[in-house]
């Protein structure tokens, strides 16, 4: 379930309070929803709702959805400062889904995380009102209640894994063409074999979706750079620019000059084959 900015509407916050040691917060019936993230400290957390009760000690990196009706109260550290963020807002009626957790463990890398910072950048900086905070706070109550999508796990000694794992090592400095022969010697694998089971998981070959990557890389550089198609060809591991210029006309129906002028989505032939995942794994898409 997901919500426009137009159907939050946020009743205070965000914002940051510091609790000096042994302070404390209610009772209070809570009139609308608020999140609730530490920063820094520890509290406990009481709560009565709908026949339920119970308790909960928060610590940072930990972010809690408080429900309106809720009968709670907060007791922070005694022993520190502790420093909470907050948002209090309304959603649309029925948008409550029995099954939401109250707290949810966020990571470095959750998008949550991202989100609350933010959240409160943005409070900070431009006020309360202004309309970008009420998606945020729709974005982040998103994830909250349906969980943000995990990827794939890695199972480890997994043949595919070690190959994909092999790649990287061969593209540390730079993406090249990497032999079936090579992946199979790093794998101890025949090729055959790893070329099975390769194509099973991905629909594709090794060789053919190595190359599709090299040449999502290459259509990125060709509309984001002023590098010469000989360079791009070079640097996505093509040494021969007429082959680097077949190969790109053959995946992206256009030559490489042509794509430069008016070429809109490189990833179009990795996602055709859903080789987005693969892509990602390989390069320095993201951080």
């Amino acid at each position: 379930m997901t919500w426009t900015g137009a159907e939050v509407s946020v009743v205070a916050g965000p914002s940051v309070v510091a609790y000096p040691p042994g302070a404390r917060y209610g009772p209070r019936r809570l009139a609308d929803f608020e999140l609730v993230w530490l920063l820094s400290g520890e509290a406990r957390w009481t709560w009565r709702h709908a026949g339920r009760h119970g308790a909960l000690t928060l610590r940072p990196g930990e972010l809690l959805l408080a429900r309106p009706g809720l009968h709670d109260e907060f007791r922070w550290s005694g022993h520190r400062t502790t420093h909470h963020g907050y948002v209090h807002f309304t959603l649309p009626a029925g948008a409550e889904p029995v099954d939401w957790p109250w707290r949810r463990r966020l990571t470095e890398h959750d998008p949550i995380t991202a989100l609350l910072r933010y959240l409160l950048w943005v409070g900070g900086h431009h006020g309360a009102t202004h309309p970008r905070i009420a998606q945020v706070v729709g974005a982040v109550v998103d994830l909250f209640g349906n969980g943000p999508l995990t990827p794939p796990s890695r199972v480890r000694h997994d043949p595919v894994e070690r190959l994909l794992d092999a790649v990287a090592t061969a593209w540390a400095a730079g993406p090249r063409p990497v032999s079936l022969a090579e992946l199979s010697r790093a794998c101890a694998m025949s090729p055959a074999h790893l070329s099975r089971l390769f194509t099973a998981r991905y629909g594709t070959p090794p060789g053919v979706a190595l190359e599709l990557v090299r040449l999502s890389l290459a259509a990125d550089l060709l509309v984001r750079s002023d590098l010469t198609v000989a360079r791009i060809a070079r640097t996505v591991g093509f040494e021969d620019p007429l082959y680097f210029s077949r190969r790109f006309r053959l995946r992206y129906g256009q030559p490489p000059s042509t794509w430069r002028t008016g070429g809109r989505d490189p990833r179009a032939p990795l996602d055709r084959r859903g080789l987005g995942p693969l892509a990602w794994r390989l390069t320095d898409r993201h951080p």
